[in-house]
């Protein structure tokens, strides 16, 4: 993918004083380019001044506090019971020497309710301690302290900076509007970075990749350095870029363990498995109730012919099945962004391309 007998030919966009800043445009068949750029780099000056200000120190000191509990007593007072009379209609028989006779009355008698004694706890003093504890304030004074002040600039390095872009790859369709920008650092304080290489105007039909592979000090003397920098420009045409083949082909669940095969490309650093498992609460949609996103340490890993076969035990993740049926979700991602940006410039181009690839399987069961 990386290889081409084609070359390029790299036209400088600018004129032939020092800067630092320069515009390459690939648009032939030559297969290096040179690019001199010049920067001064600079510096504050700053000198020690003192001056007089407030401090502080931390002082401890003894205070007291006091600490009460209450005494109680029990107390007991003693109430009459209430009283209410209760009468009813009743008929009573008198009698005679000539027989009875049942005659209407009236009979009352009397209900109480409460009375006797009653106790609570009553409050009637306290006892108090008083104790020492050790307390820190802080004390302000007078003192002398020093900063830095700036008071002026300076020039510590004028740097010539030889840049050699060594280009290959996939070039045959290039439109030959394709252009590299080429910075270098310079002025107060800035960060040293080296040399930057972007590209303003990102293309998306190739993938442009940038690495350095020299940098050497040519000469150096008090505040002047001058510094040879090679870097290999590899271009790939985005229609050969594929993804690894990876895809999860079958699923197998027994109580203990959750089996899958993975066929293609081996699990590595760009590989995830995630495992979902719902319960089927027979009213109402499905419950998850396990969602892991599984790491190396969880999965047990075998090669097979044309692919692996992934294990993950269900005990190390602390997980059961009861009788009711299962829903098993295994999810394998193979994600190749990362590789596939490191040194790439124009890495927007990866917003419209295919770099993962995701493959579901489901498996349904019931363990009695």
């Amino acid at each position: 993918m990386w290889k081409s007998s084609l070359a390029l030919l790299l036209v400088v966009v600018g004129s032939a004083q020092a800067k630092t800043t320069d515009i390459v445009r690939i648009s032939g068949s030559t297969p290096s380019v040179s690019v001199s750029l010049e920067g001064d780099l600079s510096r504050t000056l700053y000198r020690t001044e003192e001056y007089e200000t407030t401090c502080y120190r931390t002082e401890t000191y003894t205070d007291y506090e006091t600490s009460c509990t209450t005494r109680y007593e029990q107390r007991c007072t003693t109430e009459a019971p209430t009283c209410v009379p209760v009468c009813r209609d009743v008929m009573r028989p008198v009698c005679n020497s000539s027989g009875c006779t049942d005659y209407p009355t009236r009979e009352c008698t009397e209900s109480c309710s409460g009375g006797g004694e009653t106790c609570s706890s009553v409050p009637v003093g306290q006892d108090c301690q008083t104790f020492p504890v050790t307390r820190s304030r802080e004390v302000p004074y007078s003192c002398t302290e020093t900063r830095q002040v700036p008071y002026g600039t300076e020039i510590y390095e004028r740097r010539r900076s030889h840049i050699e872009l060594q280009v290959s790859g996939d070039v045959a369709e290039l439109s030959g509007s394709d252009e590299l920008r080429v910075d270098v650092p310079e002025g107060l304080d800035v960060s040293d970075f080296g040399v930057s290489i972007t590209m303003p105007k990102e293309s998306q039909t190739h993938l442009f990749y940038v690495t350095q592979a020299k940098r050497e000090t040519i000469s150096s003397r008090a505040g002047s350095t001058e510094i040879k920098y090679v870097y290999a420009v590899k271009i790939v045409d985005r229609k050969k870029v594929r993804m690894p083949y990876s895809e999860l082909q079958k699923v197998f669940v027994s109580k203990t363990e959750v089996m899958m095969v993975v066929g293609g490309a081996p699990f590595d650093d760009h590989s995830a498995i995630s495992m979902r498992i719902e319960k089927d609460k027979w009213i109402g949609p499905w419950k998850t109730i396990l969602n892991e996103k599984l790491g190396r340490r969880n999965l047990k890993i075998e090669n097979i012919p044309n692919g692996q076969k992934i294990t993950i035990s269900l005990r190390d993740l602390d997980f059961d099945f009861n009788r009711r049926p299962h829903r098993v979700v295994v999810s394998h991602t193979r994600d190749m962004t990362r590789e596939f940006s490191k040194n790439l410039v124009n890495t927007s181009i990866l917003k419209t391309m295919r770099v993962s690839i995701s493959s579901q399987k489901t498996a349904e069961v019931r363990f009695k």
